[in-house]
């Protein structure tokens, strides 16, 4: 077959979306004329379908070279690299993530998601000026960008700004399905302002993680004096913990929501409470539990001895947008830790182990009190039990910390931005020291600081 007769077939079965056979034929073609730009753009459409992005990006820029006005491949040359640029940040390849950023920009100066992008990029490696910059740039190249402006809010709230952050921060509205089933509320008026709610009822729903919730919890007794009746829609394996705690509070389920008009996501109450970073209430801890379940755990379970007990959690949940960064593999964890066990005794905490995990646990001879959880009651019984915590930025550090436990937080590089961008406290929670990774996905130093800290202290 000829090179036209080769693109006529390949284009015919890529108008009738057959793109395996597109690509073979477009293939073919190449080995008749590689310098086709046509061609070569056309299959960068095909393994862009099929998101692989690299080889997408080399036909591109084959096209380019041999056409470098063509302005589909342009086009799509900027599209791929958006997409890489995302894909690279997301594997912590944030050299090439940056690389693909600048060439967007090269290639299209006012290209607002590059910007914002190079933001993230900036951000991630802890270098707050530029990323601001960048952000700013975006959002002047496309003042509606919603996810530009979640990116500001985000550097403001790092960075303790918190009136500007959390009021930026309801753009998440606009962008993921957070706060509760959409289903739900559809019928109800979101609130923009506490006096706008006064004699009315009003739902206060649970949003994101159970972390989330923990932390923001503490805002009940505030959002009490409002002159409204309040009712909290909370997450089931937090409900025990919360009534326990919040007696008080009326705790409703799904099939009482039908009976309010007005609702708020719980993060919410920072914004309308006019929240700053100076002024976080109860952070010396708000949460407890009966004595006599504690006492009863700590039979039932050995812990009555003398030798200090650590209690950790090294993962969150794997839904989580950061989790690569901020879970700890069991073994990386132990390896850190097992250093303690001795002077100290550990014990597991973790929910949700796999076969490889628990068998890990065996061999270093850890006590596995996490597969003892039901829910949050549960937990909170568990650290209560501890002389020390020590975990990685999940719901496990907002137990211990609104239970007033000493806690030790492992933090990745790049901080979620509750606990600010270098600090060693925050003013969420007394009792929590933090410790920080000096480069990304490097945490033996870390784990130095932390045994030689405990051992210290023993």
């Amino acid at each position: 077959m000829t090179e036209e007769e080769l693109i006529t077939l390949a284009y015919e079965f890529h108008t009738q979306n057959d793109l395996k056979n597109a690509q073979k034929y477009y293939l073919l073609a190449l080995t008749l004329n590689p310098g086709h730009p046509q061609v070569h753009n056309n299959l960068g459409t095909i393994y862009q379908a099929s998101q692989n992005y690299e080889t997408a990006r080399f036909h591109y820029e084959k096209a380019l070279i041999c056409k470098p006005d063509y302005f589909d491949a342009i086009k799509n040359m900027i599209n791929v690299l958006n997409k890489l640029t995302i894909v690279y940040k997301l594997d912590n390849e944030l050299t090439k993530a940056k690389e693909c950023a600048l060439k967007v920009i090269e290639l299209d100066f006012e290209n607002s998601d590059a910007y914002n992008n190079l933001g993230v990029i900036y951000k991630e490696n802890k270098d707050l000026l530029k990323a601001e910059n960048c952000y700013k740039k975006a959002i002047e190249l496309d003042p509606t960008s919603v996810d530009t402006l979640l990116n500001i809010s985000l550097l403001c709230l790092l960075q303790k700004e918190y009136e500007k952050g959390f009021e930026l921060y309801r753009y998440r509205y606009h962008k993921y399905d957070l706060y509760t089933n959409a289903e739900l509320v559809k019928n109800m008026s979101l609130i923009q302002s506490l006096e706008g709610v006064k004699g009315n009822k009003v739902l206060i729903s649970f949003e994101q993680g159970f972390g989330d919730a923990i932390q923001f919890i503490r805002f009940s007794s505030l959002l009490a004096t409002v002159n409204a009746e309040l009712s909290f829609y909370i997450q089931e394996p937090l409900q025990r913990l919360f009534a326990y705690n919040f007696p008080e509070i009326s705790f409703v389920g799904v099939d009482k929501l039908k009976e309010f008009s007005y609702y708020f996501p719980i993060m919410d109450a920072s914004y309308l409470l006019g929240l700053s970073y100076e002024n976080i209430p109860s952070n010396e801890g708000y949460l407890q539990v009966d004595e006599k379940d504690v006492n009863v755990f700590r039979v039932a379970n050995s812990l009555e001895t003398s030798i200090q007990k650590i209690g950790f959690s090294f993962k969150g949940s794997s839904l989580h947008q950061n989790d690569t960064n901020r879970s700890i593999e069991l073994s990386i964890f132990l390896e850190g830790v097992f250093k303690l066990q001795g002077d100290a005794r550990l014990y597991s905490l973790q929910c949700g182990l796999n076969e490889d995990e628990k068998k890990l646990l065996k061999e270093y001879d850890i006590v596995d009190l996490g597969s003892q959880i039901k829910d949050f009651y549960d937990t909170a019984v568990m650290v209560a039990c501890m002389d020390l915590n020590i975990t990685i930025d999940s719901s496990l550090v907002h137990v211990s910390g609104a239970l007033a436990k000493k806690t030790l937080l492992l933090l990745p590089f790049a901080p979620d931005w509750r606990w600010g961008i270098d600090d060693s406290k925050s003013n969420w929670y007394d009792s929590v020291n933090i410790y920080r990774q000096k480069k990304i996905g490097e945490w033996n130093t870390v784990f130095e600081t932390v045994v030689k800290d405990i051992c210290e202290k023993l």
